[in-house]
């Protein structure tokens, strides 16, 4: 069994950190939960109901008999197991705010935006995440194609409209008046996008600056998203204001 263990939800931005934070600890390949909660704990977690243990089911249950030796949670459905997990001796970290007491945890990493204060909390200027040198090599290696742009190379990340940021027509024209500035000098534009990039906001990358050297990676038709490689031989990166995880 592993020493550590991952339980989120599923959601990549919660995976991408929890996995970066074992990684960093020494943990190379820490056994991953992808926790499918049953109501009524999921509405309410983490705070622990009767019978919480068996919130994600009789596997998970069944494997609280022999915790790991260290758990990191990331998000809210990943702050019950590991609570729980720690309440079964397992030393427990969790990644964002569990909105609930931070002394459920033996150590709670939320970023400065949360304003998350306490003796166990660790407040990041942003989130986690697994990019260092030797990633950004690895990026390199596996992604020539990439380097062989001309440059200077912009690479334009899209996400998608939160409460807080529209990112509607008036915000994409904005951008692509910075494109064209950028375009002047010469180089290249790279985009991708994500799954929350609505249809509108895809077709209207996919179709700028047509004439423009690049590449646009539109959805999953487009093949593996080349994120990595992106982000390795940028000598630009214009990102969406919607994603904390992005801009990080």
């Amino acid at each position: 069994m592993s020493e550590c263990w991952i339980v989120t939800d599923g959601h990549a931005g919660n995976v991408r950190q929890a996995v970066a934070l074992a990684q960093a600890l020494g943990f190379p390949a820490p056994q991953q939960w992808n926790l499918h909660t049953a109501a009524p704990w999921r509405w309410l977690a983490p705070r622990r109901l009767p019978m919480a243990a068996h919130a994600f089911g009789a596997v998970f249950a069944q494997a609280l008999a022999q915790p790991p030796r260290l758990v990191i949670g990331c998000g809210r459905q990943g702050a019950l197991a590991s609570r729980l997990l720690r309440a079964a001796g397992t030393k427990a970290v969790q990644i964002l705010d569990p909105r609930i007491a931070t002394r459920h945890w033996d150590a709670v990493i939320a970023p400065a935006h949360d304003a998350l204060i306490g003796g166990n909390v660790i407040t990041p200027l942003c989130s986690l995440h697994p990019v260092d040198a030797a990633w950004l090599a690895t990026a390199r290696h596996d992604h020539p194609e990439l380097g062989a742009l001309p440059g200077p190379r912009s690479v334009l990340l899209l996400g998608g409209p939160i409460a807080a940021v529209a990112l509607d027509a008036n915000w994409w024209r904005s951008v692509l008046a910075l494109l064209e500035r950028l375009r002047a000098a010469d180089g290249s534009i790279l985009v991708s996008t994500s799954r929350r990039t609505p249809a509108w906001l895809r077709a209207a990358a996919g179709a700028m600056l047509p004439h423009t050297p690049g590449l646009r990676w539109l959805d999953a038709s487009d093949g593996e998203n080349p994120y990595p490689g992106l982000l390795a031989w940028a000598d630009r990166i214009i990102v969406s204001p919607d994603s904390v995880n992005m801009i990080s």
